[in-house]
């Protein structure tokens, strides 16, 4: 580099530095408030899956609070279980390998898709 390309870079890096500082003080006071304006309605929706099996809850409580069910999907499942002898004869009280559990009472699981909206919630 040649003295006068130096000295240029130096009067560059020198005001650049000095006016670099005020640019970046004034960016900070300078702020964009984000607030809604009056008259603008934000919503949000919210999904939420639910799995009520065997008639343990009711979905009228969800109902109650604003979700609509959106889609419902039913499966049958076992409520609940029963401890039987795995063969004629044998004790279950002390013999372990005697005891077997199987299904007692079946029932239906159903899986709600729930959705609701809320307008303006707050911060």
């Amino acid at each position: 580099m040649t003295k006068r390309q130096i000295g240029l870079y130096l009067i560059i890096v020198a005001a650049s530095s000095v006016s670099g500082c005020k640019v970046i003080e004034r960016a900070r006071q300078f702020r964009i408030p984000f607030e809604i304006p009056n008259g603008i309605e934000r919503r949000i929706t919210e999904q939420k899956t639910i799995e009520i099996s065997c008639e343990n809850e009711d979905i009228k409580t969800y109902e109650k609070d604003g979700w609509k069910i959106i889609d419902t999907k039913e499966s049958e499942v076992t409520c609940t279980w029963k401890t039987k002898r795995s063969k004629p004869g044998c004790n279950l009280k002390s013999d372990k390998g005697c005891r077997i559990t199987v299904p007692d009472k079946k029932g239906i699981k159903k899986e709600y898709i729930l959705e609701r909206q809320t307008i303006n919630p707050k911060k």
